[in-house]
């Protein structure tokens, strides 16, 4: 009982061991495509980055271009133009909003900021005052004689690309900044919508992949479940079987079939028939002109008689006892012709008992 018991309770510890398995590799799958996924958004967000700097460098490199032109349009103006026909002759008209600045400043002071009316609010004061970030400030600091840079710069909490370039105008140097708020840019409808696109595509994407792998591993999880619970299955029913085998295997030992009794034990199969009143029952004694054919008989006899025919061996090795239990004399003896080598056997002795006077009379010579 104690070894049953061991082996009912091993398939369920390793039940519970490949549960716990199962749960870590899940978790670990899971970690892992999380991980992956945060990566490709990391990726995509750096790319949608740089595609921006991309945008905002094509656009500053064409926004010097235009701050060239009007440098070259001030240096054709009359020599002795002053500051303010400058401002309204040619500053004056050019596109100005909320998200674009034109500055020139000359000696370190502003003239001009946007349009007229901010330069009546700026005139007079110094760049530092207009330029307050540190960033707008070195740009302007680092500005080139007749060639035009650009860079990002910091204003008021907005980006700005900064265009400008330092020039001499009637023995005076000047210096003229075209700045764009970088949302300009970067917020144009097609533009705006086009990324807003992307990212949402790449996003969906993601997310599908994402779902696709954790679905996967749900799939994989229930098979690997289904398998583990058939191959569980097939250890009961292999422990079953084994189980009967055993136990077929005992009582094949005590089967009447596979198994010829001594004599001595005759009379107490006698009794314990008597007592369960298997009657009619035939008492047979065969005798064979040799042991050979004899031990050839029974097995033979394996094959072609049932269980309810008792065989006992005698003393001789050439004779043999058989009780058919619940057989006519008839079906008894026809029982025998179908053994191949009923030609080859004699019938000595046979009594039919059927009932207990019967039992009681049994010839001594079946004993013997």
């Amino acid at each position: 009982m104690a070894g049953k018991e061991k082996k009912a309770q091993d398939p369920e510890k390793k039940k519970n061991e490949t549960g716990g398995r199962k749960r870590i590799r899940f978790k670990a799958v899971a970690i892992c495509v999380i991980l992956l996924v945060a990566f490709c958004l990391s990726v995509a967000a750096f790319s949608l980055y740089r595609y921006d700097q991309g945008v905002l460098e094509i656009y500053a490199d064409q926004q010097d271009g235009y701050v060239e032109l009007v440098m070259e349009q001030i240096a054709l103006r009359d020599p002795e133009a002053t500051d303010d026909e400058i401002i309204k002759q040619i500053l004056g008209t050019l596109d100005a909003s909320s998200g674009k600045y034109w500055t020139l400043s000359k000696d370190d002071y502003l003239v001009f900021v946007k349009d007229v009316l901010e330069t009546n609010r700026y005139k007079g004061f110094t760049t530092s005052t207009y330029m307050v970030e540190q960033s707008a400030d070195d740009f302007l600091n680092n500005l080139r004689r007749n060639w035009v840079t650009h860079s990002t710069i910091k204003m008021d909490g907005d980006t700005y690309i900064a265009s400008g370039v330092e020039f001499t105008y009637n023995g005076t140097p000047y210096r003229i900044c075209l700045l764009t708020n970088t949302s300009v840019v970067l917020d144009n409808n097609a533009f705006l919508s086009a990324k807003i696109t992307i990212s949402i595509m790449l996003i969906l994407i993601l997310v599908i992949v994402l779902v696709a792998f954790l679905t996967l591993s749900v799939e994989m999880d229930k098979l690997k479940k289904e398998s583990d619970q058939l191959n569980s299955h097939i250890e009961e029913q292999n422990i079953k079987i084994g189980e009967l085998d055993q136990e077929m295997l005992e009582q094949e030992q005590y089967s009447s079939r596979l198994n010829a009794y001594h004599i001595s034990v005759l009379q107490t199969f006698l009794e314990k028939l008597r007592e369960r009143k298997t009657y009619p029952m035939q008492l047979i004694k065969l005798s064979f002109d040799r042991s050979r054919t004899r031990d050839e008989f029974l097995e033979h006899a394996q094959m072609m008689l049932d269980k309810k025919v008792l065989r006992f061996m005698t003393a001789s090795e050439t004779t043999l006892i058989l009780i058919f239990l619940q057989y006519t004399e008839t079906e008894a003896k026809t029982a025998l012709k179908r053994i191949k080598l009923y030609g080859e056997m004699k019938i000595e002795k046979h009594q039919a008992v059927e009932s207990d006077a019967d039992m009681e009379s049994i010839d001594k010579e079946f004993f013997e």
